[in-house]
């Protein structure tokens, strides 16, 4: 859906909530994600795993995220990333699949 001002809502399937979404902004390429959580600064990473009805399912809607054209991540709480979000959330994606530091998704 497109809503006023140039946001555009692109709901994620199996979030915390049904029909959680995050908001893209083209004109900014700023995409505003309040499920995750930019810490420490620089990073990005997802909310607590329990509050996921299942967080394997709610991490991998994330990648749906990477092929948009954004290089803001404005996170729910937390740091912005201001340049290279796009890099920031694929490279914590890649290291979850990893095994990285909260294990396999």
């Amino acid at each position: 859906d497109t809503l006023p001002g140039g946001l555009k809502a692109i709901q994620l399937p199996d979030q915390r909530t049904p029909g959680e979404a995050v908001l893209l902004h083209s004109a900014t390429q700023s995409l505003i994600a309040g499920h995750l959580v930019g810490e420490p600064a620089g990073a990005i990473q997802m909310e607590d795993r329990a509050l996921f009805p299942s967080f394997s399912k709610a991490f991998a809607a994330q990648l749906q995220l990477l092929p948009l054209d954004w290089e803001r991540l404005l996170p729910g709480r937390g740091q912005p990333i201001l340049k290279d979000g796009r890099l920031v959330l694929a490279k914590y994606l890649a290291s979850m699949r990893d095994g990285g530091p909260q294990g396999h998704w």
